[in-house]
């Protein structure tokens, strides 16, 4: 089961046909190729909740060649935005590096309520690369994590 490799796009304006737009004017447009689009959901747009007053959406893209994809859109202008684009982050649970909080159960231990503390920041960052290895069992990263993270439900 070879892991699908996404590139992440973020800072889009959210509205109607985002994902035909993001096809025929960005990816089209700068000769880059699609896996499994339009059959199959080698393009898939999310709308995260608005945290500020400005809302944006992103997407996720199987492109053929995902480093490529990456050099040539991140930074880009699209829709009057400049466009942030990375590696899709595989470890599931934290999708944004800050963003702890939320009330989903078994999301990130140690949310980063504790991101001032540098000694429970570089903890945490271990934290998640430990977590990107499927082998290791989530119950033996918890007992590793201490007592200060436990949540009190």
């Amino acid at each position: 089961n070879k892991r699908r490799r996404r590139a992440y796009i973020g800072n889009l304006r959210p509205r109607s046909n985002l994902t035909q737009s993001i096809y025929n004017d960005l990816i089209q447009a700068h000769c880059l190729q699609v896996k499994n689009y339009p059959e199959g959901d080698g393009i898939i747009v999310g709308q995260p909740k608005t945290h500020q007053k400005v809302s944006s959406a992103y997407a996720l893209v199987e492109f053929v060649d995902v480093d490529y994809a990456i050099q040539v859109l991140n930074g880009v202008q699209f829709d009057g935005r400049t466009l942030r684009v990375s590696r899709e982050k595989t470890n599931l649970g934290s999708s944004s590096g800050g963003g702890g909080f939320g009330g989903k159960k078994g999301g990130s231990f140690g949310s980063s309520r504790w991101a001032g503390d540098d000694d429970r920041q570089q903890h945490h960052q271990q934290h998640n690369q430990r977590r990107k290895n499927p082998q290791s069992s989530s119950s033996s990263a918890q007992q590793i994590t201490g007592p200060a993270v436990q949540s009190s439900s």
